[in-house]
C-alpha cells in the first residue's frame, strides 16, 4: 500500500526541489493555476502535490541534479 503523503509537500520543499521562488508558487496558487486537488492552504502552510508541480513546472529538478552529480567522478 502506497503512502499518499509521499506525494504532498510544503511550498518551501517544492521550491527547493524545483528551484523556484516561494512567491512563484503562491502567485500560481492564488491565480488558480493549480487545480483544486493540487494545492491548498492548511492554516498558514501551503501544500502542493507532486502531480501539480509536474503539470506546471515539469519533472523535479533536484532529483535530476542528484543523478547527474552521481555520474561525475572526481579526480
Amino acid at each position: 500500500m502506497e503512502n499518499c503523503l509521499q506525494h504532498v509537500m510544503t511550498f518551501p520543499e517544492a521550491c527547493k526541489r524545483w528551484r523556484l521562488g516561494e512567491s512563484t508558487l503562491r502567485k500560481a496558487a492564488l491565480s488558480g493555476r493549480f487545480l483544486e486537488n493540487e494545492a491548498r492552504k492548511s492554516e498558514k502552510t501551503w501544500l502542493v502535490t507532486r502531480a501539480g508541480m509536474e503539470r506546471l513546472y515539469g519533472k523535479e529538478l533536484l532529483k535530476n541534479f542528484k543523478k547527474s552529480v552521481d555520474k561525475v567522478t572526481l579526480t
